[in-house]
């Protein structure tokens, strides 16, 4: 489940967009920028780079205009390895899209990691489907 109807119905889509951010290194701001999905790994991977090289200068908080409702919000702190992460929804109703955060890699004893965390709302999924999740990602992960 990813969002509710006009009748306040939960329901999902096919496919989500993903949206991530920008970072401003000149004033540390960010600006927000969504890709169309491609289930053809080339075609979407070139689209999520044509959009960050088209928008890597342009500043606001909705920097491409258009974005749809099937989205996923992508967020990076590159500048922090954590153990933990709880964004805050400040809207008061839950925010029922995925929000997926990454940290800063490290390295040790020739291992990588990466903190990821995939924040959910409970009315939507449980610990089965987070784990499914987890475990395919792994799994690709383990294939390179």
């Amino acid at each position: 489940c990813t969002a509710v109807d006009e009748n306040g119905t939960p329901g999902y889509y096919s496919y989500l967009n993903p949206n991530f951010t920008i970072f401003h290194e000149d004033d540390k701001t960010f600006s927000d920028v969504w890709s169309e999905y491609d289930a053809d790994f080339d075609t979407f991977y070139r689209n999520l780079v044509a959009d960050a090289e088209q928008y890597h200068d342009k500043k606001g908080i909705k920097v491409k205009e258009g974005q749809p409702v099937n989205f996923f919000c992508i967020s990076c702190v590159p500048w922090l390895d954590y153990t933990a992460y709880c964004p805050v929804n400040y809207g008061g109703a839950p925010n029922l899209f995925p929000l997926l955060t990454f940290g800063k890699y490290t390295e040790a004893d020739g291992a990588f990691t990466l903190p990821l965390t995939l924040t959910i709302s409970h009315a939507c999924m449980d610990g089965y489907h987070l784990s499914l999740f987890f475990n395919t990602l792994q799994y690709r992960l383990n294939c390179f």
